[in-house]
């Protein structure tokens, strides 16, 4: 096992977000405000106070985290729940009777019974709610089309574009000339290339390219068993997350993402 292995299992829940989070360069309030919650929780989740949050809603916020920086979400809150488990397991609880009165003792008995009832019921409810998986939906194919290339305006002959016009003499003959350097300036325009890339996701992972101009061509969550074709204008920079069970072929070639991975997350740029 790798020293790099070793040293993620020994990090914390909320060390391990933040260092997920940190090696794809993002910032607290990106998190938030992908998550909808406050920067403030985030700084909490990533403590480890999960108390503070609540026990119930910080299983949701740590799922959805673990999701956008390309961790495993179950294996995250199994081990954030057995942590809470063995803190709950040091505390001893004393239980102590109290006398009610003939007359109040079964009015009091419901109103008790009816504060657990809510007291259970509710947090149940939420957790099952946010706890939600939708992993075993059936694995689907997703291709990506770029956004269609706009056509600049038309723009006056170019020096370059000038020397491709063969001269014709002047005999009447001026809506051929007009026809000639309209084809030389349509020569002159060339397709811009394009690059093609195919994903494999064996495990859920969450996929980030930008194109030459940096702009955005896809932020992505996959699950596993998913396929992905995506195509973009080179230079494109990528940023993979669980880069180990990632296979990634560019223009029909097979691209290897070890060499280019950190803790996890893998950081390429393909010509």
């Amino acid at each position: 096992m790798h020293e790099d292995e070793l040293s993620v299992d020994t990090l914390s829940v909320g060390a391990q977000l933040c260092q997920a989070r940190t090696a794809m360069q993002l910032s607290m309030m990106d998190i938030a405000q992908r998550l909808k919650i406050s920067p403030q929780q985030i700084a909490l989740i990533e403590d480890d106070d999960f108390n503070t949050i609540g026990l119930v809603f910080s299983r949701g916020f740590v799922r959805q985290y673990a999701r956008h920086v390309g961790l495993d979400a179950d294996s995250l809150v199994a081990a954030m729940s057995g942590n809470l488990q063995r803190k709950a397991e040091s505390l001893s609880v004393h239980n102590e009777e109290i006398p009610l009165s003939k007359g109040l003792s079964k009015y009091w008995l419901v109103l008790f019974i009816g504060a657990i009832t809510l007291v259970i019921g509710i947090p149940l409810a939420l957790y099952y709610w946010l706890s939600g998986d939708t992993a075993s939906a059936t694995p689907k194919k997703t291709v990506i089309t770029p956004p269609p290339i706009i056509a600049p305006a038309k723009q006056p002959l170019t020096p370059a574009a000038a020397l491709l016009v063969t001269p014709v003499p002047a005999e009447g003959k001026e809506a051929t000339a007009n026809s000639d350097v309209s084809n030389a300036v349509t020569t002159s325009t060339t397709d811009i290339a394009t690059g093609r890339m195919s994903f494999k996701f064996d495990t859920d992972s969450w996929v980030e390219i930008r194109d030459g101009s940096n702009h955005t061509v896809l932020s992505h969550l996959y699950r596993a068993g998913e396929t992905a074709e995506i195509s973009g204008t080179p230079p494109l920079s990528l940023v993979i997350g669980n880069a180990a069970k990632v296979s990634l072929q560019y223009n029909d070639q097979p691209v290897d993402l070890t060499p280019h991975t950190g803790v996890t997350v893998a950081r390429v740029t393909l010509k």
